[in-house]
Formats: C-alpha cells, sequence, structure tokens
C-alpha cells in the first residue's frame, strides 16, 4: 500500500469517541469499555452516532448502548472538568480526530438521572481489548462536577 493511500484509510477511519457514565452515587462502569482494565471508560466509533451530530444524538447513543430507558434524564458535559451542560443542539464535532471525547484522557461525561436500566445483566469485558495504561496516572474518583441540572441544586461526584 503507498503511503498516501495508508495516510487517507488512517484519515478517513471513523473516530473513537470516549466516555464516562455517572448517576448521582458516582461512576458507572461501562457496558462498552473500552479497556479490560478501566470499565469506566466507554468507547464508541463516532460513525455510530446517527446524524446530526448533536449533543441529544449521542446522549441517546450512549443510553441505548448502555442499557438505558431513554436520554430525557441524561446530560452531556463536554469533559470531566466542565460545569456547563451541553444543550440539545449543541453541534459535535465527532468525526473530528480532536472533537469532544476523541482522548480517553479527555472523555465526555453523560450525566444519568432517575433513569431505569433495560437490563439488569452485569457486562461482560470483550476478549481482546487492550489495558489502559493512564489507568494509574488518571485520578477519576474524585472529580469535581458543577451539575447545576436543577439550577437550585449544586452536586458534586
Amino acid at each position: 500500500m503507498s503511503d498516501a493511500l495508508l495516510r487517507s484509510h488512517i484519515l478517513n477511519r471513523s473516530p473513537p469517541v470516549y466516555y464516562r457514565l455517572y448517576q448521582e452515587g458516582g461512576a458507572i462502569e461501562s457496558r462498552s469499555p473500552a479497556y479490560s482494565n478501566d470499565r469506566f471508560v466507554g468507547r464508541i466509533l463516532s460513525k455510530a452516532v446517527t446524524p446530526p451530530h448533536t449533543a441529544a444524538s449521542l446522549k441517546r447513543h450512549l443510553c441505548k448502548i448502555e442499557g438505558f430507558s431513554g436520554s430525557e434524564n441524561a446530560y452531556l458535559y463536554w469533559s470531566l472538568l466542565s460545569q456547563t451542560i451541553l444543550d440539545n443542539s449543541s453541534r459535535l464535532a465527532l468525526m473530528n480526530h480532536y472533537g469532544p471525547g476523541s482522548s480517553e484522557k479527555e472523555p465526555v461525561v453523560l450525566l444519568i438521572k432517575n433513569a431505569e436500566k433495560l437490563s439488569t445483566v452485569e457486562p461482560q469485558t470483550p476478549a481482546g481489548l487492550p489495558e489502559n495504561p493512564l489507568v494509574n496516572n488518571i485520578n477519576y474518583g474524585r472529580v469535581s462536577l458543577a451539575l447545576l441540572h436543577n439550577h437550585d441544586r449544586l452536586i458534586t461526584l
């Protein structure tokens, strides 16, 4: 394969979108983990999200694959440090290799509030997942997210 053809193939790949799930009690393990040794970081291919690529379409897709009953009670944040909920109509450059969730170091965050799980089956770790080399370097446990989704109540995870 020529260098130009190889470069074209690499650039045309669907970039991944990394994400983390939270409920009011804390982080939730993903049913679509990116790594065998870190089930709290999920990963999907950006082409799996139905256009238009908005916060609403990403929320719907993540809720569906994670087994939640709907996206009405889900809130999407640009990153772990973001304090602002993305508006449902916000356009997301998911096909951009530098878009939201393009790195496991800065995953998008989906907060699920009062949503029922459609399935209580425990997620299985798919065979062949790589290990996260950053698992010991990133502390997600006490990341503080100012989630003002009720506009009168501050929740810190």
